[in-house]
């Protein structure tokens, strides 16, 4: 199986996530909404990164994608992580790692105990805000 990376969330953690493993790997971006699939991505620098990156809503993903994911990385926020796996658990294997991106804990006793796969937390210290529906920017680290 391909090195297949799905993020669930396309907000400023998501975004740049997909920005930063999109070169790397193969990365879809997922979310409630249809987005632009031109990304640009504005370093801690300054400089802009036009990037296409694969992005389908949730009702898309599964008659579109190619292929499973090897890992889903859900970063939509802690209040919502739940309803998003849950949009998607009939899709992916039960053994798919999920790596969970949010502020606090609260969703990830939940989900270690719903999901039967390997759970995940990350941490970041990166910084992110949105600039509209195509863009991001890297704030800092």
């Amino acid at each position: 199986m391909k090195d297949t990376h799905w993020i669930i969330g396309p907000g400023a953690i998501g975004r740049l996530l997909a920005h930063s493993l999109s070169p790397l790997t193969t990365t879809t971006l997922i979310g409630r909404r249809a987005l632009p699939e031109q990304q640009v991505v504005t370093t801690p620098e300054g400089e802009q990164r036009l990037q296409r990156l694969k992005l389908y809503t949730l009702e898309q993903i599964a008659l579109k994608a190619n292929g499973l994911p090897c890992y889903v990385h859900i970063t939509a926020k802690a209040m919502a992580a739940e309803a998003a796996l849950a949009s998607l658990a009939d899709v992916i294997p039960a053994t798919t790692p999920l790596v969970l991106w949010q502020n606090g804990f609260l969703a990830q006793p939940r989900i270690t105990q719903a999901w039967p796969g390997p759970v995940l937390c990350a941490t970041t210290t990166e910084g992110a805000y949105l600039t509209g529906d195509d863009g991001v920017v890297h704030a800092g680290r």
